[in-house]
């Protein structure tokens, strides 16, 4: 799926186990360099950098068709701060939003986003990302409509009232951060993200 749809960003939203079970299976290399790379069919992944910041580890991946003799770029967000039996920081979220539009937002093509089951924290985070633009372009947000939306592609997204909370206060906080200056519509995910409170 990723090197049909020429993807370039990769979001996991999961921890590899979580209360003792396996959530996701370890896809790419822990270490960077070509001896740490891992096959899957015809695909091989190579580590190529890492960073470890506050909220998730960014990588920077490899990804050769060995067929093709071919190899893309691919740009990897592990979010790190999503609690196992509770929810992370609504400016958390939006950082990762932006932060991860910077690799992939000028390249037109779609961004994988996965947690486990691909429902609730994937779709917590997908309708984050259209609230954002929602706003972006139009300075007002329909969350029940996005999220009925995204229902009908998706069925399950977003799995809890929690969840939902979250995303209204993500949305509320985004929109209440980029109001003041009133950037454009055209602006970038790194011109946006510039407004955000440190963390």
């Amino acid at each position: 799926m990723v090197w049909q749809q020429g993807t370039k960003a990769v979001i996991m939203l999961t921890q590899m186990e979580e209360d003792g079970q396996e959530k996701c299976t370890p896809y790419w290399p822990d270490f960077v360099g070509k001896s740490a790379t891992q096959k899957h069919g015809d695909f091989l992944i190579e580590l190529k950098n890492k960073e470890v910041c506050q909220e998730y580890i960014a990588s920077e991946l490899l990804l050769t068709h060995l067929r093709k003799i071919e190899s893309r770029p691919i740009h990897h967000f592990w979010y790190t701060c999503w609690p196992t039996k509770s929810l992370p920081e609504p400016i958390s979220l939006v950082k990762l939003v932006l932060d991860s539009r910077t690799k992939y937002e000028d390249a037109g093509v779609p961004v994988v986003v996965h947690c486990s089951p691909g429902t609730g924290r994937t779709g917590t985070f997908i309708a984050l990302d259209q609230c954002m633009h929602q706003f972006e372009t139009r300075r007002t947000v329909d969350v029940m409509k996005t999220v009925y939306s995204l229902r009908q592609e998706r069925a399950g997204a977003i799995q809890s009232k929690e969840q939902y909370i979250l995303l209204y206060q993500a949305a509320r906080e985004y929109a209440s951060i980029i109001e003041s200056p009133r950037p454009s519509a055209a602006s970038s995910a790194t011109t946006l993200h510039a407004l955000l409170p440190s963390s």
